[in-house]
This record gives C-alpha cells, sequence and structure tokens, in this order.
C-alpha cells in the first residue's frame, strides 16, 4: 500500500521506508524550499549555491534512511517552523539574552540553527531525539561542527526522564520548544507527555512551553501502518484544534499543579503560500500549522 486511506473512520498514513513508495518524500527541493530558508542556508553553512541542492538531497536520504517519518521525506526541517510562530522574536529576545531552550525531537535541530543564525548563542542550547544519528547530519547539514556548542542527547521521551539524559535538566530550563513532537501522541498520551515535559521548565512565572505541530480544525485521528509507530504506542496520533489544545493543557496543569496562560492559533498553510492541496486525503490533513504559547503564571 502507497497510499494513504481511511480506516474505520481514521485518517490512515502508511509508513514505508521505500522513498519510491512514500507519498511524503518529496524530490524537487525547489519546491519545498522557501526564499528565506534558501538564504539562510547559503550564509550560514557558506556552502556554493550550485552545491545547494544536491547537499540537501544527500541529507534528505541519510534522514530518511535513520527513520522514514513524513517530516523528514517532505523536507519539513528546510524551513525551520520556529520563524513561523507568533512568539519567535519573544523567544529569540529571551535566548539572546541568556536563556536555556531546549529542542523536543530535535531531528538535525534547524530551529536551534535559525536562532543561532539570528544572533542568539548556542552555549545554552539543548537538544534531544530517538535517534542520534540526526545529531551528525545535523553537523553536516549546517557546517557548523566545531562553532555549534549546544548538546544533543539520545533520549527515548518514553522512559522515565530520570532513567534519561534528561534527568539533569528538570526544573532547568527557560523555553522549550517542542515542534512535530507532541502530535506523534494519541490524546491521551499527549496529557501524558506534555505534563512529563513541563516539568523540565524552572517552574517560576515567565517559563515558556512553545509549540508547533500539524493540526486540525475540529481535531483529526490518524492511524499509522507499516514500517515505524514515531512515538505512539497505540500506532494512533492526534491532530488538535486551538479548543483541544486548552482542554489537554487544563488536564497538564491538574496533574502537575501549574498554572498556565495559553495561548494559541491554527494556522491554514494554504493562505501564506506553505502549502498546496494536490486532490489526496493526505494533502488535505496535513495543511494546517497548531501554534501555542504555555507559560507558566
Amino acid at each position: 500500500m502507497a497510499e494513504a486511506d481511511k480506516k474505520d473512520g481514521d485518517f490512515v498514513l502508511h509508513v514505508t521506508e521505500n522513498p519510491d513508495e512514500a507519498i511524503y518524500f518529496y524530490k524537487e527541493v525547489d519546491a519545498a524550499l522557501q526564499p528565506r530558508s534558501r538564504d539562510m542556508l547559503l550564509k550560514y553553512t557558506a556552502i556554493p549555491e550550485d552545491r545547494l541542492v544536491s547537499h540537501i538531497k544527500e541529507a534528505q536520504r541519510r534522514a530518511f534512511k535513520v527513520a522514514p517519518y513524513s517530516s523528514v521525506g517532505s523536507m519539513t526541517w528546510l524551513n525551520p517552523m520556529i520563524l513561523l510562530h507568533f512568539a519567535y522574536e519573544k523567544v529569540l529576545e529571551r535566548v539572546k539574552n541568556g536563556a536555556s531552550i531546549l529542542d523536543c525531537g530535535c531531528m538535525i535541530a534547524q530551529d536551534l540553527r535559525q536562532l543561532a543564525f539570528d544572533g542568539a548563542p548556542t552555549d545554552h542550547m539543548y537538544g534531544f531525539d530517538l535517534e542520534p544519528e540526526f545529531f551528525d547530519i545535523g553537523y553536516d547539514f549546517f557546517r557548523d561542527r566545531q562553532t555549534f556548542r549546544g548538546s544533543f542527547m539520545k533520549v527515548d521521551a518514553g522512559q522515565d526522564f530520570s532513567e534519561t539524559s534528561l534527568t539533569d535538566l528538570v526544573g532547568k530550563i527557560d523555553v522549550i520548544w517542542c515542534a512535530k513532537f507532541i502530535h506523534l501522541y494519541d490524546y491521551d498520551d499527549q496529557i501524558a507527555m506534555a505534563s512529563k515535559l513541563v516539568r523540565l521548565l524552572k517552574p517560576r512565572p515567565g517559563s515558556m512551553f512553545v509549540g508547533s505541530q500539524n493540526g486540525f480544525p475540529g481535531g483529526k485521528q490518524m492511524k499509522l501502518s507499516g514500517a515505524g509507530s514515531m512515538g505512539s504506542k497505540t500506532n494512533t496520533t492526534f491532530l488538535c484544534d486551538v479548543h483541544q489544545l486548552k482542554e489537554i493543557w487544563k488536564e497538564v496543569s491538574k496533574r502537575t499543579g501549574l498554572d498556565f496562560d495559553v495561548e494559541g492559533t491554527l494556522l491554514n498553510l494554504r493562505t501564506i503560500g506553505r502549502h498546496k492541496d494536490n486532490g489526496s486525503e493526505y494533502h488535505k490533513v496535513i495543511g494546517y500549522n497548531l501554534q501555542y504559547l504555555i507559560t507558566i503564571k
């Protein structure tokens, strides 16, 4: 099965390790790469412009072998989602002033590199991912192995954090950046994961949990079949809207005893030229970006 379909009313995405079968493996770099991202890559990496496309395709090939996720194959990592976020300038200012930031499920950490490109020091940047091979791909892609001073950790987020490298960061992070990560879980597990992650923040007013992920008006449950579950124990993910996001964080508040200010917006990517439907159910589903800013009161 190479196409997404529906089963029992749910959207089903077939995950495959074969890029020729994956409906989400994009081959045209120019169609995926935004002008601002192209400019950033050319300046940050100092790679010759005539080598940029082959450089990108090599990173895509390596990353897809590590994990055949839809976000990897579709090259969403080319365009840092943090730039689209309504809280980006606030995050950038804080990190420029020395705040620590943790990138959850960082992949090649393109969002941390964007912050660095825009002038933020990298000394207090952290990232974790289940697949440590992504870290080397990131260093090679951004060509900053000797200059990027952030720290990367292999972490299985399903484990108790006391059993992982994150144990030393509990209660010590100023800003959590969580892009295309929590939506990998079903509704109940999103509550559980958010409750775990938020404990990494400094438990004081102003600490920020900033998120960007796939969403859908009214919510959408998505089943996964094939090569991997991408984190979900149930092979089910849930794409929220703003109302459901707020309900999730009400439960997180109950579980953690923390009070939050919750801001969110569901952005239709079609309206800003970042998404085009092609008639498939898959493209219809992935055309929305849920952004949110959770601040401890």
